[in-house]
């Protein structure tokens, strides 16, 4: 079903299309030269007004168009071109009425009568923007692919009666809310319907609110919370959820919001179409209701460990939000987030055995210098390791000896690791020594293996990561445990 065909459960403000709009556009030369007022064209102070486009249609950068005099700058009236300058805000009105900015880009005055711009974000909103600052936001209303997949109840229950010919719909107001210190989240189903007598329609879909005590940019509430939040649902269904819509919210004095609709190239700008047959595909890690999550402390605990350079959640960015690599690159990036997992959480242990070690070595070292030739001392001395040395092969079989054995014996039957010991002659070598191995010569290029046996593997390591990380965020050991039995399977 094409997705214009589909009654959605929440309808936007604004329409992803291309808009004739008004652009103000910064005067530099206003600067040293203006009519009196600092006002040039009809513009805001410092600003020349200027007919064209806004471009707001998906999977692209927010974009447009504008001509007419534009603010050359000249130089013993000569101009030269391009002309381009960076911008936080530059601000405009379409030709609806509505009003919008366009957030950190570049505009291009590529002639003395026509340019481009183009912006990291663009916000449509029924409220002018001032343009020399951020508006900030108290909320912001999104969806998310995914979130319909790990809420486990129905926002409906539906009756017929044959006999009467009618049928009955009782809507479950099942709502789920969360608050940690000066942030609150609530998960909810929104909903629409179309009293059509011929052709009556409901639809609901899931919506996630976070409002915060403290204001932010647009800009903060995407890198803050968007993201994180889009990770920890790919942790929960395995690959990255498309965002869906995001609405920003100012102020909450009035009844009705003023709902800012915020646009970005990989924003979708259209409701989630939730249906009975994507929650039956699969069993996916989160169960809200059955688990008792607190997705708020997860998003918390993320937010937390990103800040410290947690070495698991840094390199699962890198998986998560690449999954169109090559199986090579994401079976190397999965070995080091075990690896740089491990280390992160044995760092005090091994700091103790290093420490350790370097007394022995001092004592032994003092001790052969006295039997030993000069020479023989130094290139002891020389040689000796300064740190004990800390396999890959231990740490992965560290982390495997916490997990399900049928995690490790599934790994041991791959045609990888069958194919690894044919190769090297040694057909008793244990999984995780061939897989540290594995990653050694592949990061060299002095091996190669077909894509489908690599993937094999990678998809089995994908699951123990994306386990992993939902240990360490706290998440239920249910959770975990989903991800690890399907990867038995």
């Amino acid at each position: 079903m094409e997705q214009d065909d589909v009654f959605q459960a929440v309808k936007l403000p604004f329409s992803p299309q291309e808009y004739l709009c008004t652009w103000n556009l910064p005067d530099v030369r206003s600067e040293n030269r203006d009519n009196g007022d600092g006002r040039r064209d009809g513009g805001e102070s410092g600003t020349v007004e200027l007919n064209g486009t806004l471009d707001l249609t998906t999977g692209h950068d927010p974009r447009g168009s504008f001509y007419g005099k534009l603010p050359i700058v000249f130089k013993n009236r000569v101009a030269d071109f391009p002309q381009i300058s960076s911008f936080e805000h530059l601000t405009g009105r379409l030709s609806t009425g509505a009003y919008f900015v366009l957030i950190n880009g570049q505009h291009n005055y590529w002639y003395i009568d026509h340019g481009h711009a183009n912006g990291e974000f663009a916000v449509l909103s029924g409220k002018p923007f001032k343009k020399d600052e951020h508006r900030t936001y108290r909320s912001i209303e999104l969806q998310l692919e995914g979130l319909d997949r790990i809420i486990d109840t129905s926002p409906t229950e539906t009756q017929f009666d044959g006999e009467k010919s009618s049928f009955s719909i009782t809507f479950d107001k099942t709502c789920w809310e969360w608050r940690h210190d000066d942030v609150s989240m609530k998960l909810y189903f929104a909903g629409r319907s179309r009293r059509d007598p011929y052709n009556f329609v409901m639809s609901f879909a899931p919506v996630l609110r976070i409002d915060a005590d403290s204001p932010l940019t647009v800009v903060d509430w995407w890198t803050n919370w968007v993201i994180p939040l889009q990770e920890i649902i790919a942790s929960a269904i395995g690959h990255t959820p498309d965002i869906m819509y995001m609405l920003a919210i100012a102020e909450h004095t009035s009844k009705r919001e003023q709902r800012d609709q915020i646009f970005k190239w990989d924003i979708k700008q259209e409701s989630l179409y939730h249906s009975a047959d994507t929650t039956r595909r699969s069993e996916f890690a989160i169960k809200i209701q059955k688990d008792n999550v607190n997705l708020l402390n997860l998003l918390m605990k993320y937010q937390e460990l990103l800040a410290s350079h947690h070495p698991l959640t840094e390199t699962f960015q890198s998986v998560a939000l690449s999954s169109d690599q090559h199986p090579r690159s994401r079976f190397l990036l999965l070995i080091q987030a075990l690896e740089g997992l491990h280390g992160f959480e044995h760092c005090e242990e091994e700091d103790k055995q290093r420490q350790a070690y370097k007394k022995k070595k001092k004592e032994c070292l003092a001790h052969m210098k006295e039997v030993i030739t000069n020479d023989d001392y130094k290139f002891l001395k020389e040689n000796m390791m300064s740190s004990p040395f800390v396999t890959l092969e231990s740490r992965l079989i560290t982390i495997f000896d916490t997990l399900p054995s049928g995690v490790r014996e599934k790994l041991d039957r791959s045609a990888l690791i069958r194919q690894f010991r044919e190769l090297q002659k040694k057909p008793n070598i244990r999984m995780e020594a061939a897989l540290a191995r594995m990653r050694n010569k592949l990061s060299h290029g002095a091996i190669s293996f077909a894509p489908n046996d690599l993937n094999d593997v990678v998809e089995i390591l994908y699951r123990v990561v994306r386990a992993e990380l939902l240990r360490v965020l706290g998440a239920p050991e249910a959770c975990r445990m989903r991800l690890l039995n399907d990867a038995e399977s």
